[in-house]
Order: C-alpha cells, then sequence, then structure tokens
C-alpha cells in the first residue's frame, strides 16, 4: 500500500511538470526549471516526499531554488518559514 501511494504520488508530479511544460504563454518566455523529490519517513509507514524545484535563466543558470512537501494522499503543501 506505502509502495502504491508513493508511486502515485511521484506520478501526480510528473503529471503537474508535465503540464506546466505543455501550456504555451502567449507573452511571457517560461524559463526551464526542474523538480526533484525525494520520500521520507513521517512515522513508521508514512511517508512524503520533500522535493525541490530549481529555477533557472535562459543561460541555464540557477536563479533559484523552492521546497514543497507532497503528503501519503498527494496533497502538496509547503512548511511555514
Amino acid at each position: 500500500m506505502q509502495l502504491k501511494a508513493l508511486v502515485l504520488t511521484t506520478a501526480t508530479v510528473l503529471v503537474a511538470v508535465a503540464s506546466w511544460t505543455a501550456v504555451p504563454e502567449a507573452k511571457a518566455q517560461r524559463l526551464p526549471s526542474d523538480i526533484a523529490c525525494e520520500p521520507f519517513k513521517v512515522h513508521a509507514n508514512v511517508y512524503h516526499q520533500r522535493c525541490t524545484r530549481t529555477h533557472y535563466d535562459a543561460n541555464g543558470n540557477v536563479i533559484g531554488t523552492s521546497v514543497f512537501y507532497i503528503d501519503h494522499n498527494g496533497q502538496w503543501y509547503m512548511l511555514p518559514d
């Protein structure tokens, strides 16, 4: 069951990323970015994912990163600063 939830969560992230890049924008150019997620244990049998999105400029230089989390139900959340 845990593996199923992890696979479903990963698939959710991949679909979201694919939908972000597939939508053309009329005026603004979308800068490239990528997302890397790593699972971590929250409780005995509960895993969440910590995802880091890295943003790049037109030359491929890193211009910033953002972190978000995905729970065992596929819900995205951010921790308060």
